[in-house]
């Protein structure tokens, strides 16, 4: 599709996690803007199959633009190279999921390069993103790297979370894989806030000893950003935390206005259920509206 427009070139000054892949196989480039009635819509798009736009919605009434990001292949394979430029424009708010995991697939030769996704958001004045994707699966002997950055303005709001799967713990693929590298990186007026990076090599070392999981086999890392972050809205989230029974669960007020929650647990869907939890308690707190369950289509 066409993109009438032009995205900061920022992004592609440096990569953090590019290993010499070259031209991204799958892209996408989206401008979310605002209309006079305080609507947000999707006002420039730009896709390069495998990844995907779906159709915007709309569940809440403050006219925030829901989107889902889409791989039609059903997974990533060793030599896909993705990139995912996303705008949101002063005073626009867009809630960004996926609508299922992430499942990283088994490289087809042991020389391969690990599969690559490189997420890059920039948010405007008094602008809003909730990036909530699903969870990564990493099948047995497959290799991913991912970064995800946020330029944010003093005034935006941000929620976001990234959720790692041990494997497929069913078929016994637990902690098989050969590499799975994730950073997330926020940045304030250009100043960098959070600097977040974990590479897990199962094969090299024993994930048990780390302190990144323990003997857990999901692990949660939640940041939200905003004047509404707060020593109240931790005690809120750390109260909830005291029910939490699947396995470790922490929350604190890192800096001014900045918020992070570590979610460590042994079932899917008991750290899936309490990432939820947490969405709710911030999504009040932060916005004055309640969580929804996003639609799977």
């Amino acid at each position: 599709m066409e993109y009438n427009g032009e995205m900061p070139l920022e992004a592609d000054k440096r990569s953090g996690v590019n290993c010499g892949l070259g031209e991204y196989n799958g892209e996408i480039r989206l401008e979310i803007g605002r209309r006079d009635n305080g609507e947000s819509y999707m006002e420039k798009q730009y896709y390069k199959l495998p990844l995907q736009v779906m159709t915007p919605f709309y569940q809440d009434r403050d006219g925030t633009c829901f989107l889902y990001l889409l791989n039609p292949s059903g997974g990533v394979l060793d030599y896909d190279n993705f990139k995912i430029e996303v705008r949101v424009k002063d005073g626009a708010k867009a809630c960004i999921s996926t609508p299922s995991a992430t499942k990283i697939y088994k490289k087809r030769r042991k020389e391969a390069p690990a599969a690559q996704q490189e997420n890059v958001f920039y948010l405007g004045s008094g602008s809003v993103l909730e990036y909530c994707p699903d969870e990564i699966i990493p099948y047995a002997d497959s290799a991913f790297l991912q970064e995800n950055r946020f330029y944010l303005e003093e005034d935006s709001t941000l929620i976001t979370w990234d959720i790692l799967s041990g494997g497929r713990a069913l078929r016994g693929e637990v902690f098989r894989f050969e590499q799975y590298t994730s950073r997330t990186d926020i940045y304030v007026n250009q100043v960098p806030l959070v600097i977040d990076k974990m590479t897990l090599k199962p094969q090299e070392v024993n994930v048990a000893n780390l302190q990144c999981m323990r003997e857990y086999l999901y692990t949660a890392t939640v940041y939200a950003y905003g004047a509404d972050c707060t020593e109240e809205l931790v005690e809120t989230l750390v109260k909830e935390g005291t029910g939490y029974e699947d396995g470790l669960f922490g929350a604190s007020l890192v800096t001014e206005k900045l918020i992070a929650v570590k979610i460590l647990g042994s079932h899917a869907y008991r750290v899936l259920e309490e990432v939820q939890r947490v969405w709710e308690i911030l999504r009040q707190g932060m916005l004055d509206k309640k969580a929804v369950r996003l639609r799977k289509f």
